[in-house]
């Protein structure tokens, strides 16, 4: 790998704070649909996560803020101005998810399309794989390294009235319906709108951002949610930022957990049709969705919303039901109830259906606990075949 770079420099220096809250610790979502030619190698993104440690349990951040100081009010009024004025975006990305609970990094990279107010289209494929699995993995906290894994081929596709999340690999497809009042220009409320640059009263009041580096090319920020519903979905990130458009040229997101971290570098950015190439990339409209009936892919429900359903119908103070689900759909149930979630490691998977669901649960189904306490849940890892 190369040697350090601008960019490694000031990750390293930005997550200090964060290893450090780390020693004593025993892992780290439809991202903003940005990029920047040039400016970030692909070893400058890699060292993004190279520390290998999961994420210190945040601080609460209080929902009511102090106005914005000076610097940071600027900011945000330059943020706004310069991205108010986006009606397309295009471009390509990479991604490096690690997983701290199984030890795994996984890698992928696609193409992203956005069209305002509330259109997009992020495209996560593996086929240049020799170039995924090139870079050395990063290092775990005992100082092992991740297993180095390709992603999953997944689509989403957001046609301003639906979500459809697309898994390629087993050819199907879940659709979500947006509700008429989050579309258009209120979208800019569902996770993660930051990346757009919102009205500089509406961020301040939503996030807690703080400029970290500001340079006449870049600027570096970190940024908390502070009301539940975002903290929910993340509980902090970092954005490098390319000025003067304000465009991210890399994100970072931690999960609530603190068990998952992902990020994104994105480059071959085209703003507004600057350079027309997306037609290349998906010929027609990029958002018709014909081509998964000609293809045979099947729709499927979300299985994790009938449970969902069942669990906000339990007495408040009784542990919903989670055993048998996958460990993301168990998080979100148990979120949803006000509960704490800390995934372990369990044994191999009986069957390969099985890897990383649910095999069992602390405290059991149906016993008594007040929101805000700890559920732990046993994850089964892969069948031992594959080990």
């Amino acid at each position: 790998m190369a040697g350090p770079t601008m960019f490694s420099q000031i990750f390293h220096e930005v997550t200090a704070p964060w290893c450090a809250a780390f020693q004593d610790l025993p892992r780290v979502m439809l991202i903003g649909l940005v990029a920047q030619l040039g400016l970030l190698t692909p070893a400058d993104a890699q060292e993004m996560v190279r520390e290998g440690r999961p994420a210190a349990r945040p601080q609460p951040i209080p929902v009511r803020a102090d106005p914005p100081g000076p610097q940071l009010q600027t900011l945000l009024t330059d943020w706004h101005n310069a991205t108010k004025g986006v009606k397309k975006i295009e471009g390509e990305h990479r991604r490096w998810e690690y997983d701290f609970v199984f030890g795994v990094e996984q890698r992928s990279e696609g193409k992203y399309y956005y069209e305002a107010p509330d259109k997009g289209r992020i495209d996560i494929t593996v086929d240049n794989e020799p170039t995924l699995l090139a870079a050395p993995p990063g290092k775990q906290k005992n100082g092992q390294p991740f297993a180095v894994k390709l992603g999953t081929p997944e689509s989403w596709v957001c046609d301003g009235e639906s979500v459809t999340q697309i898994d390629h690999e087993a050819k199907q497809y879940e659709q979500i319906e947006i509700p008429p009042p989050a579309r258009g220009e209120n979208i800019m409320d569902g996770p993660l709108p930051f990346l757009f640059g919102m009205p500089p009263k509406k961020a301040h009041a939503r996030y807690d951002i703080q400029i970290v580096r500001d340079e006449p090319q870049r600027v570096v920020l970190t940024v908390h949610p502070r009301l539940g519903r975002d903290r929910a979905n993340w509980q902090r990130a970092m954005v490098i930022l390319a000025k003067p458009q304000y465009m991210p040229d890399a994100v970072r997101i931690i999960d609530p957990s603190g068990n998952k971290e992902t990020t994104y570098q994105f480059v071959r950015r085209s703003v507004n049709g600057g350079n027309n190439w997306i037609a290349k990339l998906w010929p027609g409209n990029p958002f018709d969705l014909g081509f998964l009936a000609k293809k045979g892919y099947k729709r499927v429900q979300n299985e994790a919303g009938p449970a969902v359903a069942a669990a906000a119908t339990q007495p408040p103070t009784v542990v919903p039901s989670v055993i048998g689900l996958p460990w993301p759909k168990a998080k979100e149930i148990l979120q949803a109830r006000g509960y704490e979630m800390k995934p372990e490691r369990g044994p191999a998977a009986p069957n390969p259906a099985l890897k990383y669901h649910v095999s069992d649960q602390i405290p059991p189904p149906k016993s008594p606990l007040r929101q805000g306490q700890e559920v732990r849940l046993v994850i089964y890892d892969e069948p031992a075949a594959a080990q």
